[in-house]
């Protein structure tokens, strides 16, 4: 849950303040630089969303 919560305040802050980065930019970023096998949280996120 306090993943999805600073998602929201990220894209938050980003509609209200330019100078943020944009969830797209970051995702996009984000998926060429980190492994999520090496972060436990992530996994468990990944595993959760695989469940639904």
């Amino acid at each position: 849950m306090i993943w999805f919560h600073g998602k929201d305040i990220q894209k938050a802050m980003q509609q209200r303040e330019s100078r943020y980065i944009s969830l797209n930019a970051f995702f996009d970023w984000a998926l060429n630089q980190l492994d999520v096998h090496q972060y436990p949280d992530l996994v468990e996120l990944q595993s959760r969303i695989e469940q639904l």
